[in-house]
């Protein structure tokens, strides 16, 4: 019996939507009078909303939900075969009756953070057009007095969405995208220009209910400052 290449399927599913969406932003980017705005649009009403939905089914279906990260590291681990080969590999390990939607999901995830990718790119050739992209050292008018002190850029990211979720920020675009460069540039943090797939990747090859560190970190240092001045008022 032949087997079934599996890769080669993940990689027309995700080709074929990355082309597909480029000809979608393309599309918009022509008949826009202002590139930023046609941009975040894109970002907010077109590509994340697929992201999202996209980890969502794998979330669901259960099958992946830390493939993309094994299958990385597996091919780390091991120089005598290819991607594609440790991609079958892997995917024959999973129930048969899923491995079709999964090879599907997985392809879509790899078209849609190749897009999140590109739109990056698109923001450098755009001669920092894009809201906020505006390299710290050569901001003349204003430069921010706050800095941010955390070394990992997606705990930064995730701080700013959930903030912007829960209602406590917004801006006049009222666009996350933006809302996080603008957060970024107030907070004196420069922003890689993959960005948007690494925070993609932190939330769709994660086990269901994982919560980020600096959360966690968030409610300790709080409750240990409350403790704090609670044992002090009681010592005076």
């Amino acid at each position: 019996m032949k087997k079934i290449d599996y890769f080669k399927e993940y990689d027309k599913i995700s080709n074929d939507l990355f082309e597909q969406l480029k000809k979608e932003y393309f599309g918009l980017i022509d008949n826009a009078r202002d590139w930023k705005i046609a941009c975040n649009y894109f970002s907010e009403t077109i590509l994340n909303p697929q992201i999202g939905e996209n980890g969502r089914k794998l979330m669901t279906l259960g099958t992946a939900n830390t493939f993309t990260g094994d299958w990385y590291q597996s091919w780390q681990l091991n120089k005598s075969k290819g991607r594609p080969e440790i991609f079958n590999e892997m995917l024959v390990e999973i129930e048969l009756t899923k491995r079709d939607e999964t090879t599907m999901l997985l392809g879509e995830q790899a078209g849609l953070t190749a897009m999140s990718r590109f739109l990056s790119d698109e923001s450098d050739k755009q001669n920092n057009l894009h809201a906020g992209n505006k390299s710290i050292e050569n901001n003349k008018e204003y430069q921010s007095p706050i800095n941010w002190k955390g070394t990992n850029e997606t705990e930064f990211i995730q701080l700013i969405y959930a903030l912007h979720e829960a209602g406590y920020l917004y801006n006049e675009e009222r666009q996350i995208t933006s809302l996080v460069w603008q957060m970024a540039d107030a907070f004196n943090v420069r922003l890689g220009r993959n960005w948007q797939s690494n925070f993609s990747h932190s939330i769709n090859n994660r086990k269901l209910g994982y919560e980020p560190k600096i959360f966690k970190d968030l409610k300790k240092y709080f409750i240990a400052y409350r403790d704090k001045l609670i044992n002090k008022k009681k010592k005076n």
